[in-house]
């Protein structure tokens, strides 16, 4: 990425899963490359990655499909305490992902961040978050009244939903091929 490209939007290297490394010119004013990431240096945002990419520990937001195809190399404490907003299908087809700890920071969550992350057996949230919790590998609002995300790889064929639910977000249990019965409270 040369020195005079200041702006790019959002999905223009996202969902390149042939994309190995990025490079940028070193005096490019607004755009970086740390750890095998495509960095926007005023907002801290992270673009996109190439492959065995590490999240650097300032990042405030990962955006849409950042790290989709198995881009991210470490697995469990990956995700800074900086981090805030995880974008939608951030670690999407993340075959490589086992575990991932959500820190207390993070507000934001996009629909389908860990959709078919197929080795992904771990989903915690900080105790410190006031936006989510996890409750058996399940990603939850805070007051479980949203649940948010169901990770494919349970082997559970059948699901209770909790009775405080009363939304289900958005692709939930997209991909779930062992879940076969999703069952509700008083129905």
């Amino acid at each position: 990425i040369g020195y005079g490209v200041t702006s790019m939007q959002e999905s223009t290297l996202q969902m390149g899963f042939w994309l190995k490394s990025i490079n940028i010119n070193p005096n490019n004013p607004v755009y970086e490359v740390r750890n095998n990431c495509l960095i926007d240096k005023t907002t801290k945002t992270v673009y996109a990655a190439g492959d065995n990419a590490s999240i650097p520990n300032d990042i405030v937001a990962i955006a849409p499909l950042a790290f989709s195809y198995g881009r991210v190399k470490e697995n469990g404490d990956i995700l800074p305490s900086t981090l805030t907003s995880i974008g939608e299908m951030a670690f999407c087809n993340c075959y490589a992902l086992g575990a991932l700890q959500i820190p207390a920071n993070v507000r934001e969550i996009g629909s389908s961040a860990f959709l078919n992350c197929s080795a992904m057996h771990t989903l915690q949230v900080d105790g410190g978050n006031s936006w989510y919790k996890a409750v058996d590998n399940v990603l939850f609002s805070a007051d479980m009244t949203v649940l948010i995300a169901y990770l494919n790889t349970k082997t559970n064929a059948t699901y209770t939903v909790p009775e405080q639910v009363r939304r289900i977000g958005e692709k939930a249990f997209l991909e779930c091929i062992y879940l076969q019965e999703v069952k509700f409270p008083g129905g």
